[in-house]
């Protein structure tokens, strides 16, 4: 056995954002650990090597290489939010220890072996899965260099310098028996060093996904899901909530899937009824058992521990699912999930992903129209299609059969300060494919951006729905004339804004701007445009309501059902430094809207009351009314007032 001091020093760097301004958190590297906790399970390996540290947030890379002592190798796990910065510390790390050996693994790993020519600086790749093939490399390293039988590896062959890739396999080893970088220990020492940081946590209790969506590198894994320990996972969950983990997110693709998630969920409600730790669970949901992740909602629901449900499509074209490779709930099951939701007082948003093959301005519009007809007002987020090189529709053969084109542009993570972003990184964005040309991404982009912030946050959705339900106008119908609306009135308030968006998406699809927006009335981090449009629209309150109300009288909604809906509307939304409104309607549109959310529609009753609605998380300041409503509050509509009493007036 060797000692202390004869063992070669790994360093492992995974680093992510610091998220907020003042209480600064921040991921433990997690899958950084998980290679190290399993590397050391080896005797060979733990006789000959130590963990000697980790390099988890973007710091300056000079400083961070000060702290290395004598570095025999360094590990790097890459994603899109970190590649930039691992290839440029790697080259730093090459100057000052030109010996060290440099290992890339991750999801943002090239699958073949040109990452290698392009990077000298990277000695190893490590392709899929890692814990094996680590594991395998370091004790090659101390005893016979060879690699060849190492699989899902490349590395520079030493006759010739050029790439080789060993062979490619999945990983088939249960996971029964993994250690876990938590309850080993791996994370102690960072922890201890680190008292700034409130720190998050990622939980694993299952690995790999059955389905096979294109877009998604998940499902190129494995058509078989796999556990971990379900001991282990409830240590983990203990350990978290003892080591006040904030924020717990759930890296199983589909939770909800076991009968035993719903123990997990339970689990983490005694821990944090115990230790008031964790505050907050989001995992990816089951899509085939919505019996079971209803009943895990319910729970986390009623301890706050939840920010919602996802009931995600990602596109409602027929040729576009077939292009990906899925199926979608119908939109009768969505509807009916949706009031159950709503019924139960829990949050369920929904997700797209805009620039999908097949998808054009027209089908993508359609298509939210379809979702808020189904009854989703609450929230619908929406995603650019990224390019993963690791998915199949990364793959040479699809960018050519579906006429890809893509464009990197800069990648900030929201919510961030830009102060800490540090070396840049880009993101593999689609603007244009053979359904969909660049001006039409824009267009759409555009008219995602404004569904989200007038309807999902609620500015506009009174008149929306009203006039869906009593004028028979479609939704995307009246979202579009918004939008034309918006393009041929650009002093206005919210034209204004338009403007400046649509220079920013000309840029973007030159490579030149990435999709954020950073405003310092409302704080010194990012927002999407959407945000940022919302909190500017709220900003400049009455401008933008006297603006709106041209727009809104084309209509020819009876004058005073329009008085009403103009007050009530107006009144639901939060403002900074106003706790409680009373506004007197002549029609009940509090039970109106209420009904409709719960699927449950009645005609509009004309009847005199008085409504009080009161900001039951009231801000003083913009800076916190950003933060709280729309950062933490987005899938919740917390920007909403749901303390709302009605009096009614013979």
């Amino acid at each position: 056995m060797s000692s202390p001091k004869d063992l070669k020093n790994i360093y492992m760097v995974q680093v992510s954002y610091t998220y907020g301004e003042d209480d600064l958190s921040v991921y433990l590297p997690y899958a950084s650990g998980l290679l190290m906790a399993y590397a050391l399970e080896d005797e060979t390996v733990r006789d000959n090597y130590r963990s000697a540290g980790f390099v988890f947030t973007r710091e300056d890379i000079d400083k961070a290489l000060d702290r290395l002592e004598e570095p025999y190798l360094v590990g790097f796990s890459n994603y899109v939010w970190n590649t930039r910065y691992n290839i440029a510390f790697a080259a730093r790390l090459k100057e000052r220890y030109p010996s060290c050996i440099v290992v890339f693994g991750g999801h943002n790993v090239s699958p073949n072996e040109s990452f290698l020519e392009q990077h000298p600086q990277i000695d190893f790749l490590i392709h899929g899965e890692g814990e094996e093939a680590f594991c395998r490399l370091l004790k090659a390293l101390c005893t016979d260099n060879n690699f060849s039988s190492i699989a899902n590896l490349s590395y520079r062959s030493p006759s010739s310098l050029l790439p080789v890739s060993t062979q490619r396999k999945r990983v088939d080893q249960s996971l029964e028996n993994y250690p876990s970088p938590y309850l080993s220990g791996i994370f102690d020492k960072l922890m201890q060093e680190n008292p700034q940081y409130e720190f998050c946590a990622i939980l694993e209790t299952s690995r790999d996904c059955p389905f096979l969506c294109a877009f998604c590198d998940w499902g190129q894994l494995r058509a078989k899901t796999r556990r971990f320990s379900k001991q282990q996972v409830l240590d983990e969950i203990e350990w978290m909530s003892e080591n006040k983990i904030v924020y717990i997110w759930g890296a199983d693709p589909n939770f909800g899937m076991f009968d035993d998630d719903f123990d997990y969920a339970q689990k983490i409600v005694e821990a944090k009824i115990k230790n008031a730790y964790p505050e907050i669970l989001s995992v990816n949901y089951s899509k085939t058992r919505a019996d079971n992740v209803y009943r895990i909602n319910l729970l986390l629901n009623e301890h706050k521990l939840s920010r919602g449900i996802p009931l995600s499509f990602q596109s409602l074209n027929k040729e576009v699912l077939k292009n990906i490779n899925r199926e979608n709930l119908t939109l009768d099951a969505f509807s009916s999930l949706i009031s159950k939701y709503y019924n139960a007082g829990i949050t369920a948003y929904s997700e797209l992903i805009l620039g999908l093959p097949g998808e054009s301005y027209e089908s993508f519009c359609k298509g939210i129209g379809l979702l808020l007809e189904a009854g989703q007002h609450k929230t619908i987020n929406v995603y650019p299609f990224e390019l993963l090189c690791n998915s199949s529709l990364g793959s040479e053969e699809s960018i050519k059969k579906f006429s890809i084109e893509s464009v990197l542009i800069p990648f900030a993570r929201l919510h961030c300060s830009p102060e800490s972003q540090g070396v840049t990184e880009y993101s593999e964005i689609v603007v244009s494919t053979y359904s969909m040309n660049r001006d039409m991404w824009k267009r759409s982009s555009h008219f995602a951006n404004l569904v989200q912030c007038f309807h999902n946050f609620g500015l506009l959705r009174c008149f929306a729905i009203y006039l869906y339900y009593e004028k028979n106008l479609a939704y995307e119908d009246f979202y579009m004339s918004f939008q034309t609306f918006m393009e041929q009135t650009p002093k206005s308030v919210s034209g204004h804004f338009y403007k400046i968006v649509d220079a920013l998406y000309d840029k973007a699809m030159l490579g030149q701007s990435g999709l954020h927006y950073l405003d310092p009335a409302f704080g010194n981090i990012v927002w999407s445009f959407s945000e940022a449009m919302y909190l500017n629209s709220v900003y400049n309150f009455d401008n933008f309501f006297e603006e709106a109300e041209t727009f809104l009288s084309s209509f020819e909604i009876d004058r005073e059902i329009f008085e009403d809906l103009l007050n009530f509307q107006k009144a639901l939304i939060k403002r900074p430094s106003i706790e409680h409104k009373e506004i007197r309607l002549s029609h009940d549109l509090y039970s109106y809207f209420d009904k409709i959310y719960s699927r449950d529609k009645t005609d509009l009753k004309k009847c005199h009351n008085i409504t009080s609605l009161t900001d039951d998380r009231p801000q003083s300041n913009w800076v916190d009314y950003a933060r709280v409503n729309v950062w933490w509050g987005r899938n919740e509509n917390r920007n909403i007032m749901s303390d709302i009493k009605v009096r009614y007036i013979n």
